[in-house]
């Protein structure tokens, strides 16, 4: 049995260009709002993940502040 190791940055770049493809084409309000949503998340994720040394939630909020 062969293990996968799953690459977090690669796999969010490509559910990323997916949803950019997605609200391209024709969505319903609710559709385009949760793809537009999900997008934040994971921009946000992205923007962590390759600064290094994840930090929590309240250091970031502080970080934000500064």
């Amino acid at each position: 049995m062969h293990e996968r190791i799953i690459d977090g940055e690669r796999w969010i770049a490509a559910r990323l260009a997916f949803l950019q493809e997605r609200l391209a084409g024709e969505l319903t309000p609710d559709e385009r709002r949760a793809t537009e949503a999900e997008i934040d998340v994971l921009s946000e994720e992205r923007g962590i993940a390759s600064g290094g040394v994840r930090s929590g939630r309240i250091a970031r909020r502080l970080r934000r502040r500064a």
